[in-house]
Parts: structure tokens; C-alpha cells; sequence
């Protein structure tokens, strides 16, 4: 009889692998955020694809740390790219709907 034995460091590989697939909604916290091809060190990391607006829905893939910072892998309108983890957010509880102004009347005046 084989018995099969994981090791710790397998084990934590096996989690992050099974981790990294799962798929999440997030939401952009800024205005402008930068939408990149690539992420911090990769060859393609100062092309912007976008930019990308406030409250932004996106898909996001993975996220990976890089010099002390988490860099999202995530999709927007059909376009993969990388975004800064620490502008995403996991609700969109801060995207607060702005009310059109409102104009006000001009009174007319009666004679």
C-alpha cells in the first residue's frame, strides 16, 4: 500500500492554485484609474489601454503582490489588463448615484 503524503509547501500550493481561479467582482474606487497591459517589472506595464471611471465594474482574474503592493489581473468591457488591487473594491457600496441638478424655476412675477 502507497500512502500519499502532502508536504505543508504542497498543500499551500494546492490552496493558492484552486484560490487564484476563483473569479470576483470588484468595483474601481477612483476617477481615472489606470488600466495597463501588463503589471509593475512586465515589458508591457506603461502601455494604458484605458482609463478607467469612477465606480468602474470589472471582473477580476487574480491579483499578485509585486514590491509590497497587490496588482489585479481583471476584464473590462471585454479587455483584459492589470489595475492596482488597493483602487478595487469587493462592493460597490461607495458608488453613490449622483441626482441630476435640479434647476430651479425662475418665479415670474404678477403685476
Amino acid at each position: 500500500m502507497i500512502k500519499k503524503v502532502f508536504t505543508p509547501a504542497v498543500l499551500v500550493g494546492l490552496l493558492s492554485a484552486s484560490a487564484s481561479f476563483a473569479s470576483w467582482q470588484g468595483w474601481t474606487t477612483p476617477n481615472g484609474l489606470n488600466f495597463r497591459a501588463g503589471y509593475p517589472g512586465s515589458w508591457n506595464y506603461n502601455n494604458v489601454i484605458a482609463t478607467l471611471p469612477y465606480c468602474a465594474k470589472v471582473t477580476v482574474l487574480k491579483c499578485s503582490p509585486y514590491n509590497g503592493a497587490n496588482w489585479c489581473n481583471v476584464t473590462w468591457k471585454g479587455q483584459n489588463g492589470w489595475v492596482s488591487g488597493k483602487y478595487l473594491s469587493r462592493d460597490n457600496s461607495h458608488c453613490v448615484q449622483q441626482k441630476p441638478n435640479s434647476v430651479p424655476k425662475k418665479k415670474t412675477s404678477t403685476y
